[in-house]
């Protein structure tokens, strides 16, 4: 499809426990030997010695550790590594550099870079600026329904796809639960979910900032350049859903969830 995009490894649990993570990696460097590969991961899959040289030379170009205040997976990580500090304090591991972010700024995993870097995100909860500074309630699944961003564009569907363990797609990483099914990668070509029904009606709707249908309907997600939508430079625009379109995309919301849902205590 001539795409060029940063594939992060990421969601729906630590991938760094998977036993064959490596070796996965390695696949998807094979398959995409010119796409930048991220793996975002609490360090779990880490402590083992060996196991950060292994992901690098498998292919990975960037590990983002997001170090938690209750747990020490990234430190005990990191202790197998021999870790040089130049005179100006800046961290490196055989010459790849080690980032603190979010007090370095060009830790920030989520961008291009050439070459490859470590990185160690502060915990969520305290930090105060940078990508990872802001908790989402996960259209709900993780914190209450939250309406402040209630008729505000969104941007995720127009710029990202997130793929199940087990090939499903929802309509975006905040859609934790995949309320909102937009195919599967071993039933359709990936143009056909990224240019089906599911991910076209939500464009409409979004667009226009409506976020009134599941799991939209109080999602506090922010997005950036939504002004750009729905191309990069702003020119073209997407009309509102049609009142038959709008039955398909409650139709697609109401049927049974990609995942099996646990109620969360604000829920019941």
């Amino acid at each position: 499809m001539s795409w060029n995009p940063r594939i992060e490894i990421a969601m729906r649990g630590e991938p760094s426990m998977n036993p064959k993570f490596i070796e996965l990696v390695a696949i998807l460097r094979k398959m995409l030997p010119k796409h930048q590969l991220m793996m975002t991961s609490n360090g779990s899959g880490y402590i083992k010695a060996g196991n950060i040289q292994k992901v690098f030379q498998a292919g990975l170009d960037i590990l983002a550790l997001d170090k938690y205040a209750d747990i020490d997976f990234v430190d005990r990580a990191l202790k197998n590594l021999t870790v040089f500090t130049n005179d100006a304090g800046l961290k490196s591991w055989s010459g790849l550099p080690i980032y603190d972010y979010p007090t370095q700024p060009d830790g920030n995993p989520h961008r291009r870079i050439k070459g490859k870097m470590l990185t160690v995100i502060h915990d969520i909860a305290t930090n105060s600026k940078g990508t990872h500074a802001k908790l989402l309630n996960h259209c709900g699944a993780a914190a209450p329904l939250n309406y402040s961003k209630e008729g505000k564009r969104c941007a995720k569907p127009f710029r990202e796809l997130s793929f199940h363990y087990n090939g499903d797609v929802a309509l975006c990483c905040n859609d934790w639960r995949g309320v909102y099914d937009c195919g599967n990668i071993h039933k359709l070509r990936l143009d056909e979910i990224w240019q089906g029904k599911p991910f076209t009606l939500a464009r409409k709707a979004l667009y226009n900032g409506q976020r009134t249908f599941k799991p939209c309907l109080g999602c506090n997600a922010t997005s950036y350049r939504a002004g750009f939508l729905p191309d990069k430079k702003g020119k073209e625009t997407l009309p509102m859903p049609t009142e038959a379109e709008w039955i398909e995309i409650h139709k697609i919301a109401e049927a049974p969830a990609l995942t099996p849902i646990i109620w969360r205590e604000w829920e019941k």
